[in-house]
């Protein structure tokens, strides 16, 4: 899970006023206190509070994919995601669908992640099909280690566990369940924050196609711009669901703004690097948290 922290105006006044007071002190070559270390102190500060604080948000937005995923032929989803949220101390709990549209070759089927997938039984994928509805509904826990927040390093386990409410009759799931187990990492280097995350999924298995079980992870770092806002970029790799074909990788690049107390806003764009990969992926989210 990639953090987005938490930002007040309250909270940058009172940081520019601190550095204004400081600015003479970090001028001495002996000094231990730099500019450096007062952001990655206010960052860790203000994710703190957005892990250990209780509240609830709501986060809406659009995702546009296109690729040939292992195909001769192009696929396009477009997809809707609509998320709720909870979060009570180190504990937070998710529950996210969408409406999706996507236009693909016929012998192909929406998988875990969200993207085309394509039987391996020799059809021809000689024309486009177009379908949409509801996606599948997805649950997921998340709890954070804070033992390790005082050394600025943040540690996520999650479960997640997809509820097949996808209409698979459309190609737009796979109708079983799948879990997913997760770990992130993070710590803070003054004004960049490196990541990495790992996990597996276990699918659940159709007499209509062939899937195996995958695993992943993400290697990648964020760089705070200012107090509330961060760029970021990582690299991320898949294991294929479907034997035979080749595993999807692709870089993530994204834009996190913190607009005030209550709103956030995530843009993002992944480039793949494979014919597995989409070729172009772009999205954007906005929270509300109250």
């Amino acid at each position: 899970m990639k953090k987005t922290p938490k930002f007040t105006i309250q909270k940058i006044f009172k940081v520019s006023i601190l550095l204004l007071i400081l600015q003479p002190r970090l001028s001495i070559a002996d000094e231990k206190l730099d500019e450096s270390t007062i952001f990655a102190e206010i960052i860790s500060e203000n994710l703190l509070e957005e892990i250990t604080g209780s509240h609830y948000s709501i986060a809406a937005g659009f995702d546009f994919n296109h690729g040939k995923y292992n195909s001769e032929l192009s696929s396009n989803v477009y997809y809707a995601p609509l998320t709720f949220r909870y979060d009570d101390g180190p504990w937070s709990f998710s529950l996210s669908t969408g409406y999706m549209r996507i236009s693909a070759p016929n012998n192909s089927f929406l998988g875990p992640d969200g993207k085309p997938f394509f039987d391996d039984d020799g059809d021809d994928a000689n024309f486009h099909e177009i379908h949409e509805g509801l996606g599948d509904l997805y649950f997921s826990t998340t709890y954070s280690i804070n033992s390790l927040y005082d050394n600025q390093i943040y540690i996520d386990f999650t479960g997640r566990v997809k509820i097949p409410t996808a209409d698979s009759s459309k190609n737009l799931g796979t109708g079983r369940l799948d879990f997913t187990a997760q770990i992130d990492i993070s710590k803070i280097y003054g004004k960049i924050m490196p990541f990495a995350a790992a996990g597996y999924k276990i699918l659940g298995k159709t007499p209509q196609h062939n899937l195996q079980n995958s695993f992943f992870f993400s290697l990648g770092a964020s760089y705070y711009l200012t107090y509330d806002t961060s760029i970021g970029i990582s690299y991320d790799y898949r294991q294929t669901a479907t034997p035979g074909f080749q595993d999807p990788k692709e870089i993530y690049t994204y834009l996190n703004m913190q607009i005030n107390k209550e709103w956030d806003f995530n843009l993002y764009g992944v480039f793949g690097l494979n014919q597995a990969s989409p070729d172009t992926s772009l999205g954007f989210r906005v929270r509300y948290k109250f």
